[in-house]
């Protein structure tokens, strides 16, 4: 019997953190932001009852699923140099974000 706060994810995304520059080639990101990231999922099916959640993780690395993510923007198997990285999203008026979720009716 699972656990009512079990939680499975229902779908993974990643983007790269980079931004598109005046010549056309993207370059990764730095502060000061805020950017915008655009993360399609691939779809799926789900039926959420009354009393259902969902949970949105924001992160920057999804290890151990892929190798870790060392934030210095350098080939991750010579890079020995680790940096911390922050996310931040934001949510106000000029800010806003969002979660797209088709729903499909009965």
């Amino acid at each position: 019997m699972s656990s009512r706060f079990e939680m499975s994810p229902l779908r993974c995304g990643m983007a790269p953190c980079c931004v598109p520059t005046s010549t056309g080639r993207p370059v990764a990101a730095k502060p000061p932001g805020p950017h915008e990231f655009v993360i399609r999922l691939r779809p799926t099916d789900v039926l959420l009852g009354p009393d259902h959640r969902l949970r949105l993780n924001v992160s920057s690395s999804d290890f151990p699923n892929f190798d870790r993510n060392h934030n210095t923007g350098k080939d991750f198997w010579s890079d020995a140099e680790l940096q911390v990285a922050w996310q931040t999203v934001m949510h106000d008026s000029e800010h806003p974000s969002r979660l797209v979720l088709p729903v499909i009716e009965d």
